[in-house]
């Protein structure tokens, strides 16, 4: 398996505010993740069920409960990391710089949201990114992944140890994803 450019983006699509229509899309992010990563299917399958059985608005209201709603959950990096103190602030001009310098584009979302950091982590040379997962980004999303410890069931779970996933392949191999 490689953890490539696609992957990265596709795990932080599921990471994103679904929106009204998201089902569709969604669904076929899915289906592309499962393709190329061993596991993922079995972790995305009750996301897909759900866009399946319940109403567009269903799945956006199971993200702004799951996410939103919770600070254990909370999708910023820098927040899971540093919470709200001086160290925060500076690594969210950073990640600032790096979407500019990598070509990703801003969103309503704060630089340090994990979608933002997925993708910027997919177009950095292979030994700035394999220290910035170590040193960052796999710390937050195991931080994430424990704030699913002893609460109800969310579909998106599934996404989060997806993310976690790409994250172990991308260190194995962080120069390949660029060839």
């Amino acid at each position: 398996m490689l953890a490539t450019v696609e992957l990265h983006d596709a795990v932080a699509d599921l990471l994103t505010y679904p929106g009204p229509d998201g089902g569709p899309k969604i669904r076929d992010t899915i289906a592309a993740a499962s393709e190329v990563l061993p596991g993922a299917a079995e972790h995305l399958e009750a996301l897909a069920a759900l866009t399946r059985s319940e109403p567009p608005g269903a799945l956006e209201e199971t993200f702004c409960r799951t996410f939103d709603n919770n600070a254990n959950r909370a999708l910023e990096v820098g927040w899971q990391i540093w919470g709200e103190n001086y160290d925060r602030g500076a690594f969210l001009v950073r990640m600032r710089q790096l979407m500019r310098d990598t070509g990703v584009s801003e969103t309503t979302e704060l630089p340090d949201h994990l979608s933002h950091v997925l993708r910027v982590t997919a177009r950095l040379g292979a030994e700035t990114s394999r220290d910035f997962v170590i040193s960052t980004v796999l710390p937050a999303v195991r931080k994430i992944r424990d704030g699913f410890k002893d609460s109800e069931d969310s579909p998106y779970l599934g996404v989060v140890e997806v993310a976690h996933l790409v994250l172990e392949e991308h260190l194995k191999a962080p120069e390949a994803i660029h060839e």
